[in-house]
């Protein structure tokens, strides 16, 4: 399901105008949250390293 997305937050000084819309999915739309792109982009790319870096020093610690 995709719904409309203000780039920049209409609660941040964002204007519902097509050059601050996009499409987003509604899982997506619902975690940005009040959450600029960037930021949301940001954010989610800082848990996918964490993510990562946990999973990676995971595979170090294990015995042998």
């Amino acid at each position: 399901l995709r719904t409309v997305e203000h780039m920049t937050p209409l609660s941040r000084g964002g204007l519902h105008s097509i050059h601050n819309i996009e499409m987003s999915c509604d899982p997506c739309n619902s975690s940005k949250n009040g959450k600029t792109a960037e930021e949301f982009i940001a954010r989610k790319a800082d848990k996918e390293m964490k993510a990562k870096q946990v999973k990676y020093f995971g595979e170090l610690l294990k015995p042998f």
